[in-house]
């Protein structure tokens, strides 16, 4: 069974590899950045990795549109259980920091000081805790290799169909 391209486009199983095709290259990256991560110490620098990080993580959560605007997004299922406290909280990172800037997360407070001359609103807020997520940048490895793991699974399963679908048949 040989695919034009315009039957993979509107082919839901086709859309659905090539969505996780997508995934394990992304999660490749979040694999670099890491690897990145260990040469280097000045933690402005590793900020910068970490966020990276996050964000390519957390990516294939995210709805993503394929052709003919259907949408894909990994399952919650796709991440080992003993991993998902620290996926929900990347999840979390990515999408109220990193990604917005919710109040919820930042919890943002204005003082307002007066000077002799004028008047200053200072703000503080909330921030990510980089120097936390630097110290756990193991189990976040581990973490992108399972899910790496599965999502990789699910390509090879999807490409031993097509497989099977183009033998020729005796």
């Amino acid at each position: 069974m040989k695919h034009t391209e315009a039957q993979r486009h509107s082919d839901a199983q086709f859309q659905q590899y090539l969505f996780h095709r997508i995934c394990s290259l992304g999660l490749d990256e979040t694999l670099q950045a890491l690897a990145v991560l260990r040469r280097y110490r000045r933690p402005d620098v590793r900020y910068c990795l970490i966020r990276d990080i996050v964000v390519s993580y957390a990516r294939p959560f995210f709805v993503t549109y394929g052709y003919q605007q259907r949408k894909h997004c990994l399952p919650r299922s796709t991440v080992p259980r003993a991993h998902r406290s620290l996926h929900n909280e990347l999840l979390t990172l990515r999408r109220q920091l990193f990604a917005h800037s919710d109040f919820s997360y930042r919890r943002p407070r204005v003082a307002q000081w007066v000077l002799p001359d004028r008047v200053i609103y200072p703000m503080g807020f909330g921030q990510a805790d980089y120097a936390s997520l630097s110290r756990r940048a193991g189990d976040i490895e581990r973490l992108v290799r399972a899910v790496k793991l599965h999502v990789d699974q699910l390509v090879a399963r999807a490409e031993a169909g097509f497989t099977a679908a183009l033998a020729p048949s005796n």
